[in-house]
């Protein structure tokens, strides 16, 4: 398990017969955005980025796909369906298709994660939720 995750944290991928290995320490964070996405790789059938949250994420949910997070630094506030829970650096969440989650992280801090969405995704199945 500990080789998986120290694999998912590098995002070795593997593309057309060569491997790409990027370290996510290298993606800088611009707390100008509330949300900073940057795509590392995929294809047809699988998606992963390096998610940096300075603010929040809305309640959303995906319509054809899951996701998969593990938070590489800081921590935060997530609603994962009508659980709400705290997550911090080294947890694992995985968010099943069509359930409702969002993210804040602790005051002052940002949250980074990373994300493997399968299928690949687009945004076009990103569905808001109204706040209550």
């Amino acid at each position: 398990m500990k080789y998986l995750l120290y694999t998912l944290a590098f995002a070795v991928v593997w593309q057309v017969g060569k491997t790409q290995v990027l370290d996510y320490h290298q993606i800088r964070i611009d707390t100008s955005l509330a949300v900073q996405v940057s795509r590392l790789a995929g294809d047809d059938n699988v998606s992963s980025f390096v998610i940096v949250v300075n603010d929040s994420v809305q309640a959303h949910f995906h319509q054809n796909h899951a996701e998969h997070v593990y938070v590489l630094e800081g921590s935060g506030s997530m609603r994962l369906g009508d659980q709400r829970f705290e997550v911090k650096a080294g947890d694992f969440v995985f968010i099943p298709q069509g359930v409702i989650h969002a993210v804040r992280p602790r005051k002052g801090q940002a949250l980074k994660v990373l994300s493997i969405q399968a299928p690949a995704f687009d945004g076009s199945d990103r569905v808001l939720v109204p706040q209550k």
